[in-house]
């Protein structure tokens, strides 16, 4: 099974791909399933993670994220390219009729595919991102495909939730990334990336300098996410590992992650319209004040 996954009961239960990603379930976790109803034949369930698989099993499927959907104009059909580490080439795969109608897909979109580890042509469709289409660069005329922007949309404003913070993500494709340094700095946080593939020192440098450090697990290399997490631990830096986390999810991460920093102590200076003598009986012209957030 490439999309979801099941239950093992004395019936096997399908858990949806979207449940997965919103519950962060994996392979060999230990979850709840409670029935809920039925709606055109079609039963319903609540779904609990009851206990955390604490080692990671091999997975029975390879997923590529964050790849933009191209657009053959000689056979008039959708297609993505896989660039894999092991491959001198990128391989083109046509997309699917059945996956192109299911998830409405177009030109630009950005999705994640999934495929059998040992052939990349067994595979479909995983998940499509919530976000803007990826503006494609046409062959012949060299155009980046126009959008328009709403009014309503121009005119939308983002809390500086991220003021001060800087976020650092390791690995990743660089389409997803993209829309994620987007995000954050519409929020004023300072976006950081690491492909994973960078010199040592250069990767210890960035790690130290980011409050919050997400880690792609599914698009670097063991020796740099163990680097990534040994840095990450002995600096004490608040950090997450995941597979797949499109542009909505990554926000709320980052914003429950937040949470996790240290308060640091804010100080204020006040200056008095008269000397403190006046208060305290000795001769001082400032009083400092120190509050604890």
């Amino acid at each position: 099974m490439l999309r979801g996954g099941t239950v093992h009961t004395k019936k096997e239960l399908y858990v949806p791909e979207s449940i997965c990603r919103q519950m962060d379930f994996h392979n060999d976790d230990l979850i709840e399933a409670t029935y809920l109803k039925i709606v055109k034949n079609k039963p319903y369930y609540t779904y609990r993670l009851l206990k955390k698989n604490p080692t990671q099993s091999i997975e029975q499927r390879e997923e590529i994220t964050g790849i933009a959907i191209k657009k053959h104009h000689d056979l008039k059909r959708l297609y993505i390219e896989l660039s894999r580490p092991q491959e001198d080439f990128p391989t083109t795969i046509l997309l699917k009729d059945n996956d192109i109608d299911q998830f409405n897909l177009k030109e630009g979109d950005i999705i994640d595919y999934v495929c059998h580890p040992d052939d990349v042509m067994l595979g479909c469709v995983l998940w499509k991102h919530r976000v803007d289409p990826f503006p494609i660069i046409e062959e012949q005329s060299q155009k980046v495909a126009s959008k328009r922007i709403s009014p309503k949309k121009a005119r939308r404003a983002f809390l500086p939730i991220f003021e001060g913070l800087n976020i650092l993500t390791v690995g990743g494709n660089p389409s997803l990334t993209d829309y994620l340094k987007e995000e954050i700095e519409k929020r004023s946080g300072n976006f950081i990336r690491l492909r994973g593939y960078e010199k040592r020192p250069t990767m210890v440098a960035k790690i130290k300098s980011a409050d919050i450090v997400v880690v792609y697990t599914e698009a670097i290399s063991h020796e740099a996410m163990y680097l990534t997490k040994d840095i990450c631990k002995k600096y004490d830096i608040v950090h997450t590992f995941t597979k797949n986390c499109g542009k909505n999810q990554f926000v709320k991460r980052i914003s429950s992650l937040k949470k996790k920093l240290p308060q640091k102590n804010a100080y204020f200076m006040i200056a008095l319209s008269r000397p403190a003598s006046f208060f305290l009986g000795k001769q001082f012209n400032q009083l400092t004040l120190i509050i604890s957030k």
